[in-house]
């Protein structure tokens, strides 16, 4: 078993994207404050380039 699983210190967030609320230490995500994993930072990412783009022209 974990031993830091149920620590009451641990950093939670909620994803900008999927809005769960994660810990900060099992996030995988480059930007760990605001992403949850991997997939949602690269969903976010792709939907505000496609955003953009259709802005832009």
């Amino acid at each position: 078993m974990q031993a830091d699983r149920y620590k009451t210190n641990q950093s939670v967030h909620s994803c900008a994207w999927c809005n769960s609320e994660y810990a900060e230490a099992y996030s995988r995500a480059r930007e760990v404050g605001v992403f949850c994993c991997k997939k949602c930072e690269i969903e976010a990412r792709f939907w505000l380039r496609e955003s953009l783009a259709q802005v832009s022209g």
